[in-house]
């Protein structure tokens, strides 16, 4: 088991104060798991406090994906776990979830609503207000609109 370091047990404190406990997520991950070192988390009073600086975490993972070339409609109710590879020039609009474990490829486009959780998606792929879990998707495939993709390869 890995030693906590100082930060990290300090902003586990100033959680704890708050009233925020191991079960809370921040990015899909539980506290339990992961505390993220985020300054931000330091100065959590509150549960509106906790919720405000995890926002402003999800904002900073994501000009990290931007600034790696991943392309943003906006990012408005866009989360992704910060364990999600994407690739270059992928396209993410307003409302998508990227959930731990996915692996997405270049130049693909994710329209608003869709959600991936353990999904592999090829180069090109374009996934429309769907749902793929635990599934892979070849090159340029398209999904959606409305569908559920569950343990499947396509």
């Amino acid at each position: 088991m890995r030693m906590e370091n100082e930060k990290e047990a300090m902003i586990r404190k100033a959680l704890a104060s708050a009233g925020i406990g191991p079960e809370e997520e921040v990015l899909f991950v539980p506290l339990s798991e992961r505390i993220p070192l985020f300054a931000g988390f330091l100065a959590v009073a509150s549960k509106a406090d906790f919720y405000e600086a995890a926002d402003r975490y999800r904002k900073t993972v994501l000009r990290d994906y931007a600034d790696r070339g991943v392309r943003f409609v906006s990012f408005d109710g866009v989360v992704i776990a910060p364990d999600a590879v994407i690739g270059e020039g992928t396209l993410i609009h307003p409302g998508t979830e990227i959930r731990r474990g996915c692996r997405i490829g270049k130049n693909c486009v994710l329209h608003p609503g869709t959600v991936l959780d353990h999904a592999v998606l090829g180069d090109g792929c374009t996934v429309n207000a769907s749902q793929i879990t635990d599934s892979v998707l070849a090159p340029g495939k398209t999904v959606g609109p409305f569908s559920v993709v569950n343990g499947k390869n396509l």
